[in-house]
């Protein structure tokens, strides 16, 4: 239930023993907050084995953050001034990173022919810019919403080889493992983490929005110009592959060993006694906190990620560490994951489609 005059979440339940009733609390304001409850079952008491998996196979038990982001229409992206900036500074850095070979501009249909010509086998694809706002669920003026611009390749004519990422089971266990006496936990962001990786597999030539191209080319020279893609740019179906592996190699060579097969992208430093977990382009390390800063130093001496941080935003939900007391006094360590945010915003828009206000 959504207090609007506390502006807090607080979820009331209530038990009766004789069918489905109505629980109603009121507000200062004589409000009434009325919801069915569940009747009390009186049954054996007796272990249940947990379901895993319904009928069709799927893993029911498995636990999702909701990553927010509010997709940014051209329209919009071209009025505000910092989704611009935003997009800007994503073509910028794919330049930088020498995502797109510029040495050599080709029309289009040459390249075609060509290969038809000779019986080579090439893929042609185009780039596109997308923006979005991350992080919307957040307020106004929080440095974690921020406009986000991602150039990705529209690759659904590329065969995909897919990829395999940590599982939220494996983030859960290094929440856990930093919870442990003397241990921590931070976080990285790898830093536009495919492109790191070189594309792989046929010559791929891309054709890209005007404002992607850099001011020292003449492309306007052609009909339709295009560049050799380099990099393993997002949106190909197998950049995640490609990232994933390169990835892989560099943690590989600096002494982490996979955990095992059924926990892809999940590693242990047996000297330092380190857990890492790698989700797509989020790292999260866990361990002695004595040896964390040396972990991070490691990592970044290979793939290219952000200086670490505390736990705050991860995947959508905001993680903290505190601590509690068992009954018997023991202290214990605990993870809180916080999602009040997105609650907020699924109470509004329930609201809006149902067509009831918010009291003031």
């Amino acid at each position: 239930m959504y207090d609007f005059n506390q502006g807090k979440v607080v979820a009331t339940a209530t038990l009766h023993e004789t069918g489905p009733n109505v629980h109603e609390s009121c507000s200062q304001t004589g409000n009434i907050h009325s919801f069915p409850c569940m009747p009390c079952i009186n049954q054996s008491d007796y272990h249940r084995e947990k379901n895993t998996v319904d009928d069709g196979g799927i893993n029911i038990n498995k636990m999702f953050n909701t990553a927010v982001a509010r997709p940014v229409a051209r329209k919009e992206m071209m009025e505000n001034e910092d989704a611009r900036k935003a997009m800007r500074k994503e073509w910028l850095g794919q330049h930088a990173a020498g995502v797109y070979d510029f040495s050599v501009v080709r029309e289009y249909d040459d390249v075609v022919r060509e290969a038809k010509r000779n019986g080579t086998e090439v893929h042609m694809a185009r780039i596109h810019g997308i923006c979005v706002e991350k992080n919307y669920q957040l307020p106004k003026g929080n440095p974690s919403r921020k406009f986000k611009g991602r150039g990705v390749l529209l690759g659904n004519q590329v065969k995909d080889l897919g990829n395999s990422p940590a599982t939220f089971e494996a983030s859960r266990w290094a929440d856990f493992y930093g919870c442990l006496p003397g241990h921590g936990v931070k976080l990285a962001d790898a830093i536009q983490a495919c492109i790191q990786a070189v594309l792989t597999g046929p010559p791929c030539w891309v054709e890209l929005p005007e404002d992607a191209w850099p001011d020292d080319v003449d492309f306007r020279k052609f009909r339709r110009p295009v560049v050799r893609l380099i990099k393993a740019l997002y949106g190909h179906p197998d950049s995640g592959t490609m990232w994933e592996q390169h990835c892989d190699r560099k943690v590989r060579e600096l002494d982490f060993i996979p955990v095992g097969e059924e926990w892809p992208s999940m590693y242990f430093h047996k000297k330092l006694q380190l857990l890492l977990v790698i989700y797509v382009d989020d790292l999260k390390l866990a361990g002695p906190e004595e040896n964390l800063t040396k972990g991070w130093e490691m990592l970044r001496s290979k793939p290219n990620i952000e200086p670490e941080t505390d736990l705050g935003l991860y995947l959508g939900c905001v993680l903290s560490k505190g601590s509690a007391k068992l009954n018997d006094g023991t202290p214990v360590s605990t993870m809180t994951y916080d999602m009040e945010g997105l609650l907020k915003l699924s109470v509004e828009k329930y609201l809006d489609i149902v067509g009831k206000k918010i009291p003031n």
